[in-house]
């Protein structure tokens, strides 16, 4: 049996803990529902995680677990730091340092300490509320950081921010996420079908 291990924060925990079968209701249950029946998806992500949370639990949430592909959605709580210290640029800046080099030890551990294929998902954010506008270009700097994580240790990246606004421009930002970071079930719909789609690509190499 594979063994899928999908780790993040809110967005992937999806309310997992009040779901019959722990998967919760977003992406992962979706993925959950269209594998095989010889693989196995655990959901390891936790409301309010930032990637130092994480780091702390990796052993236990993933590397424990043996698993033969890690997916990796967290950034947005981070965000979300760095924007409370607004106006404060140095320290601003050491809270980006701190999440390069955390995340950076987070891939490292699991790349070494299993034999699984990593997909890394970039943070992404909608200007909804308007305020969310002036979070985009920390959003982008750690997004670029997350994407040179994943050239240095060969992982998958998958890009979500400029798709999933793209898709709420097409269709309503209301159809995409309920409130600028979390998603609805068409936005949990398009992800899932996103990294269904990086899985296959990844089965081809």
């Amino acid at each position: 049996m594979k063994h899928i291990v999908c780790l993040g924060d809110s967005i992937t925990d999806a309310q997992r803990l009040f779901s019959p079968d722990g998967l919760g209701y977003g992406y992962v249950k979706i993925l959950s529902d269209q594998m095989p029946d010889d693989v196995l998806i655990t959901n390891r992500g936790v409301d309010g995680f930032t990637v130092l949370r994480l780091l702390e639990n990796v052993e236990r949430d993933c590397i424990s677990k043996m698993p033969d592909l890690v997916t990796i959605l967290i950034g947005i709580n981070d965000v979300g730091l760095i924007m409370g210290e607004e106006g404060r640029p140095e320290r601003q800046n050491a809270y980006v340092e701190r999440f390069r080099m955390t995340y950076r030890q987070l891939v490292k551990q699991i790349v070494e300490g299993t034999d699984a294929p990593v997909i890394l998902m970039e943070p992404f954010l909608f200007p909804c509320p308007e305020k969310y506008k002036n979070w985009f270009p920390y959003v982008k700097i750690l997004s670029k950081e997350v994407k040179k994580i994943s050239r240095d240790y060969q992982t998958a990246f998958l890009s979500l921010h400029e798709p999933l606004n793209s898709l709420a421009s097409e269709i309503g930002m209301d159809a995409v996420t309920s409130d600028g970071i979390h998603l609805t079930e068409e936005g949990h719909g398009f992800l899932a079908r996103l990294l269904r789609q990086k899985m296959k690509e990844l089965q081809k190499h």
